[in-house]
């Protein structure tokens, strides 16, 4: 996918590439986000509902995108506020869900202001 520029052509299709090219690069930086020791990784891992509510009510996030693991192993999804907070998760077989990644400033991109109007 080619980088982001003013240049660039929004399509419907293109948020879900993006959303999938995020979930692509989460897998290869899991290893390098999550804690080595097991105690560590038990504080970002848990109950999914869990993690929902507690998402919704300190941070008004909200599931926003998802999308299923090519192995069919994990489901990863986007938790998004009003503000631009946001929050990845992963969901396990298991049924163990792990807080993948989390940050601000999240933008739809048929929402950035430099982007030409179609």
């Amino acid at each position: 996918m080619p980088p982001l520029n003013a240049a660039h052509e929004l399509t419907a299709e293109g948020n879900m590439i993006d959303v999938l090219r995020l979930l692509r690069l989460s897998l290869l930086a899991a290893p390098l986000l999550l804690p080595a020791g097991s105690a560590e990784a038990a504080r970002n891992c848990g109950e999914r509902v869990k993690f929902s509510k507690h998402l919704a009510s300190k941070y008004k996030e909200h599931s926003r995108a998802l999308g299923v693991l090519q192995s069919g192993k994990a489901v990863f999804e986007v938790y998004v506020s009003q503000e631009g907070s946001w929050t990845l998760l992963m969901t396990m077989t298991n049924g163990a869900t792990c807080i993948m990644a989390a940050g601000h400033s999240w933008q739809e991109k048929d929402r950035l202001s430099y982007l030409p109007k179609s």
